[in-house]
């Protein structure tokens, strides 16, 4: 029986952003496949299948990783990540925050909510392809992953 890549979700409301992930994840070879979703309150509605997402709970995926931008709509990438973080299931999921903010607070707050880890994004193509493509392969072939 074949096994599907695993799922990446990535919490992202710039589609350049999106659009860019894809391509370098894309090119770098590493089996997996993508969700996007751009805003706070359907990243929620979609990991806990409820909302728009209740009627298909089946067809809604568990991701092996996330990775969320900071700044979205509706609800923000701290409020989703404390979430993600504070419920039984989805706090094995992990979370690797992927925004373009260096700020110390940002990056004490996000730990504060348990990421798993932090990214800034680069802003060279090159660096930005080279640590999507590290952040994806220790998370989704060299990292063990809790499944109890």
């Amino acid at each position: 029986m074949d096994r599907k890549p695993p799922l990446l979700l990535i919490i992202e409301d710039q589609v350049a952003h999106c659009e860019l992930i894809n391509i370098c994840l894309k090119n770098g070879n590493i089996p997996h496949r993508t969700s996007q979703i751009v805003n706070g309150e359907d990243a929620v509605q979609y990991l806990k299948k409820t909302g728009k997402y209740e009627a298909s709970v089946e067809e809604v995926e568990r991701p092996a990783l996330i990775l969320l931008d900071l700044h979205i709509p509706k609800i923000d990438g701290f409020e989703v990540l404390k979430i993600i973080k504070t419920d039984k299931e989805l706090a094995k999921i992990p979370v690797v925050v992927f925004t373009t903010s260096d700020s110390a607070q940002d990056i004490a707050k996000a730990f504060q909510n348990h990421a798993n880890s932090y990214v800034v994004k680069p802003t060279n193509f090159d660096e930005f392809q080279h640590a999507l493509k590290n952040i994806v392969y220790y998370w989704l072939n060299l990292n063990t992953l809790n499944t109890d």
